[in-house]
């Protein structure tokens, strides 16, 4: 198991990414977004008019921490529309990873 979870099995890196481990030496960082879709009726297969909310969750594998946070710096600062807004979130990142990341450098 990654060192990085000693003493959790899930890290909150914010409301929808999550980093857990793989059950091996790896990362899994897992993204959950509250979507929503058509319903659809399941005899006719056809759209009812109606919507429905689900959560999406797309997951990806990293054997390093390091590349792990790297793509989910990537993700974040994709929603970033101004430098301001990036900082912000660059700053949130940087004290998101030192307030719940527990780096081990033996």
């Amino acid at each position: 198991m990654n060192n990085t979870f000693k003493n959790t099995k899930r890290i909150e890196l914010d409301d929808k990414f999550s980093l857990t481990p793989d059950g091996d030496n790896g990362l899994v960082l897992t993204q959950e977004v509250l979507k929503i879709r058509k319903k659809i009726d399941k005899e006719s297969k056809k759209p009812t008019g109606e919507v429905e909310e689900y959560l999406g969750t797309e997951r990806w594998w990293f054997p390093k921490l390091s590349q792990s946070i790297n793509k989910y710096i990537q993700l974040t600062t994709n929603e970033a529309e101004s430098i301001i807004e990036l900082k912000e979130i660059l700053l949130r990142i940087e004290n998101t990873i030192e307030t719940k990341l527990i780096f081990d450098f033996k």
